[in-house]
């Protein structure tokens, strides 16, 4: 059920210039929030990953890795895709790529 939740999450975030897309977004959005508000209310929270974090197997899955000559090894340079908890319990890890 995530996959698709995340899906209409990125289609509640296209940017257009259509005022008549706009509207129809802005009703997209309302579903998008009611829907992650009751899965959060149920146990669901996102894992919270920001690029620059060090890479934590127990969270991160890493995808592919990079050499960064500025950045030292084990270091989260892309978020992939987002990761989940349900009551503390990993059920989706963030999708990264890291330094290496």
């Amino acid at each position: 059920m995530l996959t698709p939740l995340e899906y209409l999450d990125k289609a509640c975030n296209f940017e257009t210039e259509s005022v008549e897309l706009k509207n129809f977004l802005i009703g997209f959005q309302m579903i998008d929030k009611q829907l992650f508000s009751v899965l959060d209310n149920s146990g669901l929270k996102e894992i919270n990953a920001k690029v620059g974090d060090s890479f934590d197997p127990t969270y991160h899955h890493a995808i592919d890795k990079e050499k960064k000559d500025d950045m030292e090894a084990g270091v989260i340079i892309e978020i992939l895709s987002k990761g989940y908890t349900y009551k503390d319990r990993v059920i989706k890890p963030v999708s990264v790529k890291v330094s290496e």
